[in-house]
């Protein structure tokens, strides 16, 4: 006997998930926004996610409509049904790493400085920034921020 879902979704052959442990299960139902006056249909989805080492994948085993009434059921069980096959199986590439300044990507800069998910600075935004701070350091009287309000004008200005 393996641990599965069971899922009835309306019009629908019944969906069965086995559960296995490198893997995780979304069951969303989402109900139709009324914006404008207008209502939408409510809808459901059933996807989750696979680990396989360092890759991930994206899955999906069925979506769907249903209207005022309609059964929705969820069942945990042990059982030796045979698994429903997926509708959806992608490989989760994640996006290249850019610069937070320029917004280059890491394949088009020499270095990518990393310190985490909200700061990333590249080489070429570095030597801009050092040459801000030494132009300051020749300047009577000001203070120690440098203003980039005006970044585009500023960030893109070319060198002397």
């Amino acid at each position: 006997m393996k641990r599965q879902f069971h899922i009835q979704a309306p019009g629908r052959e019944p969906i069965v998930i086995d559960i296995n442990d490198k893997e995780s299960v979304n069951i969303r139902v989402d109900t139709a926004p009324t914006a404008f006056g207008h209502v939408g249909p409510s809808t459901f989805r059933i996807d989750g996610l696979r680990w396989a080492g360092k890759d991930h994948f994206h899955l999906g085993w069925g979506a769907g409509e249903f209207a005022l009434n309609d059964i929705f059921s969820v069942a945990l069980v042990e059982d030796n049904l045979t698994a429903t096959p997926l509708e959806k199986e992608e490989r989760y590439t994640a996006p290249e790493k850019n610069c937070l300044f320029c917004h280059k990507t890491q394949s088009n800069v020499r270095y990518l400085i990393d310190s985490g998910v909200l700061a990333r600075i590249c080489d070429e935004c570095v030597a801009k920034c050092q040459r801000a701070i030494d132009e300051r350091k020749f300047t009577t009287g000001s203070d120690n921020v440098i203003s980039v309000k005006n970044k585009k004008a500023w960030w893109r200005r070319k060198k002397k």
